[in-house]
């Protein structure tokens, strides 16, 4: 039994599967309490479900998967990857990385948008989705080494904020600089969830 905020399909707008379309299972709860958080559904209680009613209601025409929260892993993951594997989707797990396990990762994707340091990241990892603002410093050497390593770097501005031109100029910058991956939400310009 899993708490669900919302299922629904929509366009992926972020990472490396932007663009594909894709089941979405928003999941309830997360272990961190951000300012900047752009989907405060999660904080919900959520809809108590069995991991059967999540697959039910998936559009199986859909060959995508995207887990994401608030923060998923503070729930138990594990039968609804196995149910989700079993209709032959691709999943994607979108974290901050608070409880991803090696059997999560032979998985799903997992994709890592760490919220503060780099310093406390899992490790297990495909991509890691760097969130960019005017007041922060990123650490460009260690994501350099990450990608050099395999590790799909995004660079996604901060948006929804008064600096937004600022935070889109800068996240540009550093990919151009740095040969990583823009991710501009695209769900935002498209006006989809």
């Amino acid at each position: 039994m899993l708490r669900v905020a919302e299922i629904f399909t929509s366009i992926q707008g972020e990472g490396d599967y932007q663009g594909r379309p894709a089941n979405f299972i928003r999941l309830a709860g997360c272990n961190l309490d951000c300012g900047f958080c752009d989907e405060p559904i999660h904080k919900q209680p959520g809809t108590p479900m069995t991991e059967e009613e999540i697959v039910d209601e998936l559009s199986k025409n859909l060959s995508l998967t995207v887990i994401t929260g608030g923060e998923p892993t503070v729930q138990d993951l594990t039968k609804l990857l196995d149910m989700i594997q079993k209709i032959g989707q691709e999943i994607i797990l979108e974290t901050n990385g608070y409880k991803v396990t090696r059997e999560y990762m032979s998985k799903a994707w997992v994709c890592v948008s760490p919220k503060g340091s780099l310093n406390n990241l899992p490790e297990y990892y495909n991509e890691l989705k760097i969130l960019v603002d005017t007041y922060s410093d990123i650490d460009i050497n260690f994501l350099k080494q990450e990608a050099y390593n395999g590790t799909v770097i995004s660079l996604q501005p901060l948006t929804g904020m008064t600096n937004d031109k600022e935070n889109i100029a800068k996240a540009i910058k550093l990919c151009i600089e740095n040969d990583f991956r823009y991710s501009p939400r695209l769900q935002n310009y498209l006006g989809v969830k």
